[in-house]
């Protein structure tokens, strides 16, 4: 969670600090930023690159974009294809180790975790 402090200064709601004082970001995208990378979800808190069997893993599906536009010789795909790139990015369920799909919201900064209908966790038994 982010918390407007001014109207430029945000802060991480969880009272992160930069030396002994609240981080201030100069934006709601940057404090965004910071708690995907640094409190990930603890149900989905790592993603994975799957261009070209590369398995890069990180803690946000935002790191994982950058990674894939990123040239060769920073470690990345130099992709522009933005289809896919959403394509070639994973989140990992902690508990099963299940790959899921991310999509990126439009108009906010989120992420959404594509869990399909027919996952035998959430289905329920009807033919009693």
């Amino acid at each position: 969670n982010l918390v407007k402090i001014s109207r430029k200064e945000w802060i991480c709601s969880q009272g992160c600090k930069k030396k002994k004082k609240d981080a201030a970001f100069k934006d709601s995208q940057a404090v965004e930023k910071h708690i995907l990378r640094n409190h990930p979800d603890p149900i989905y808190n790592e993603f994975v690159c799957l261009f070209a069997w590369c398995k890069m893993v990180r803690t946000s599906p935002q790191q994982i974009l950058d990674h894939l536009g990123q040239s060769e010789k920073y470690d990345g795909h130099e992709l522009k294809d933005q289809h896919l790139k959403y394509e070639s990015i994973r989140a990992i369920h902690s508990g099963s180790k299940e790959r899921y799909r991310v999509q990126r919201g439009k108009k906010e900064f989120a992420w959404y975790v594509c869990v399909p209908q027919e996952d035998s966790r959430f289905a329920t038994n009807n033919n009693k």
